[in-house]
């Protein structure tokens, strides 16, 4: 007779499944969750580009920044009406130079198009003394967006093979998306953004977030910017300033690890700021001094009255050496007086309680932080560039259309500064020198810059400049580079067109303006309007069909229409519409043989 010994277990073992128990149920369910999100196709993924519908060409994600909202949910934008500036090969060529651009809304270029931004310019001189293969310039700024979102997106940058990294970043660490204003720990957003790559994650946040409660990303700057201002206003704390800067030191001494381990270059450019003809948006104990700042601007501004009488008050009230609008008047009042100093501007700059543009702490530590990070790190020290170039007036309207992006003239200066940059730091593979370049001006045709797209930029800038928070600031800005550029603007010199866009909303621009060559037969502006278009817009599929129905329209039978149209029906995702008339285009030129070899091409009959 046998007896069965009973086994025992150590005392931690029920512990120990227990809390196994505990903690693989809630992953079960997350995970489950988490399946079944992704195949209803909610929220957004984190994918930096997606399929063009040409085979082997991949164009942004259009909807991958709106991760770093506090709502995840894809863009409403009509597929015929985004903006897809990028059709990139991959795998990409071997004769390819890759070099992936990242940032905020300077970055980006705003208010230009990509290929329009100093970026692109960079690339354009780059490869005019290129021998063999090309640059290529891939824009990933965007507007709004902190150095969390450089850390994140080069993270995920490195799968599409880039040669170079460049950064300009620096301006959004208060009111950026995920920035200062969000309140927070570094480590904190740091989980934040990587729990925002799951679609469970993104279903939580958007219930904490629901609609009306924050501006949502296809919002115009004007909305985006009154959210950011909802955050609060950031007097100068010295402590909390140099946190601040620390995180965004934090976030780029990330990037350098990951392209140092691939042994990729990394150029860091130094975030400047209109100081001299861009007033303060705010400063402390604004409400208080309102007197005596309205009293400044009668003075100084509109050269009115006794400037003695308001130094004297000046310097009568305590308050006044910390008010960011005083600190500015008595700047210009210097410069009219003694000659032009920067340091007066730059503290009132500093000074300013809704710190749009990067304070000086920030600066400084990124030049320190760059400079012992030498050659890993490619420093890029602008502000003396810009002086050097054309001294410290032009860090003004000379050089900029608002308070930190470029003017026209002011993205072909900082193209040719940029080329420099990356030419130094890719000697050794690019073989291309520093110096001596062609006037960036020489690439205007090139680069498409037309009448037609000038105009739309200028008018959106003068509608944001007409609208808080510009409007309401206590010293005006006067906006003389977007004023100059309308009167000089031929299109803009018909009263009847100038007010419609004016009166009409930004987003309109484009097509108020294509209407009106169309209507008015300028057919030689048409034609350059519409490739110009497909420049800056190569990836969205309406650009390739609007010339192609023009030129129908007109009687051409051109082959080079049938390439338009193929490009306009993959780009569209197939669209029937589309091949409809492209198949009846073949007919009427001849060219069935070509769009049936066409369509074995891509697997259609």
């Amino acid at each position: 007779m046998s007896t069965e010994s009973s086994k025992t277990y150590p005392r931690w073992v029920p512990a120990a499944a227990a809390a196994i128990v505990v903690v693989a149920i809630p992953l079960l369910v997350i995970g489950i969750a988490e399946i079944g999100f992704r195949l209803a196709g909610y929220g957004v993924s984190g994918e930096l580009f997606v399929e063009s519908g040409i085979p082997g060409y991949y164009t942004l994600h259009n909807d991958y920044y709106r991760r770093f909202h506090p709502r995840t949910m894809p863009s409403n934008i009509p597929k015929e009406s985004q903006y897809h500036p990028v059709l990139m090969q991959h795998p990409k060529p071997a004769d390819t130079f890759r070099i992936f651009v990242i940032g905020g809304s300077t970055a980006k270029g705003f208010p230009f198009m990509d290929q329009h931004a100093f970026p692109a310019i960079a690339g354009m001189l780059l490869n005019s003394r290129l021998e063999d293969g090309r640059v290529e310039v891939v824009n990933l700024g965007r507007s709004a967006m902190s150095s969390y979102y450089v850390r994140e997106t080069a993270r995920r940058a490195w799968r599409w093979d880039p040669d170079l990294i460049l950064v300009y970043s620096g301006h959004n660490e208060y009111f950026g998306t995920i920035g200062a204003g969000s309140g927070g720990g570094h480590l904190n957003k740091l989980l934040y953004m990587r729990l925002k790559s799951l679609r469970s994650a993104q279903w939580l946040f958007n219930q904490l977030n629901p609609p009306g409660q924050t501006a949502d990303p296809n919002d115009p700057p004007l909305t985006l910017m009154a959210e950011r201002l909802a955050s609060g206003q950031f007097p100068e704390d010295e402590d909390f300033d140099r946190v601040v800067a620390e995180r965004f030191i934090s976030n780029l001494d990330a990037v350098r690890k990951q392209a140092a381990r691939r042994e990729i270059p990394l150029v860091i450019m130094d975030p400047v700021s209109n100081l001299i003809t861009m007033p303060p948006f705010d400063g402390a104990h604004a409400e208080e001094l309102s007197g005596l700042i309205e009293e400044g601007v009668d003075r100084i501004i509109r050269r009115e009255g006794d400037i003695q009488d308001w130094v004297q008050a000046v310097a009568e009230e305590p308050k006044a050496a910390e008010n960011a609008h005083i600190l500015y008047l008595q700047a210009l009042h210097q410069a009219q007086t003694d000659g032009l100093e920067l340091d007066p501007f730059v503290r009132t700059k500093d000074a300013d309680t809704i710190p749009f543009r990067a304070r000086e702490i920030l600066r400084s530590q990124l030049a320190d932080w760059a400079q012992s990070h030498h050659p890993e790190v490619h420093y890029v020290p602008l502000q003396q560039e810009i002086q050097s170039l054309s001294g410290d007036g032009a860090l003004s309207d000379s050089y900029f259309i608002d308070h930190l992006h470029f003017s026209h003239r002011g993205q072909l200066i900082v193209g040719r500064i940029t080329a420099d940059a990356v030419a130094d730091a890719t000697h050794a593979r690019l073989g291309v020198h520093s110096g001596g370049w062609q006037p960036a001006e020489a690439f205007i045709p090139r680069m498409h810059y037309v009448p037609a797209l000038d105009a739309s930029v200028q008018i959106s800038m003068n509608n944001l400049l007409q609208n808080p928070p510009f409007r309401d600031m206590r010293i005006p800005y006067q906006a003389l580079s977007v004023r100059t550029s309308i009167n000089n603007n031929p299109l803009l010199q018909d009263d009847e067109l100038l007010d419609s866009l004016l009166t009409s909303p930004a987003d309109d621009a484009l097509q108020i303006i294509g209407e009106y060559l169309y209507t008015n037969e300028r057919w030689e502006e048409f034609v350059d309007f519409l490739n110009a278009l497909i420049h800056v817009n190569p990836g969205n599929y309406n650009a390739h069909l609007n010339i192609a129905e023009f030129l129908v329209s007109a009687g051409s039978t051109r082959p080079q229409i049938l390439i338009a149209f193929q490009r306009a029906y993959l780009l569209s995702g197939r669209d029937t519409d589309v091949r409809q008339a492209m198949v009846e285009f073949a007919e009427t030129a001849g060219l069935e043989t070509e769009l049936a070899q066409f369509f074995t091409h891509i697997g259609e009959h």
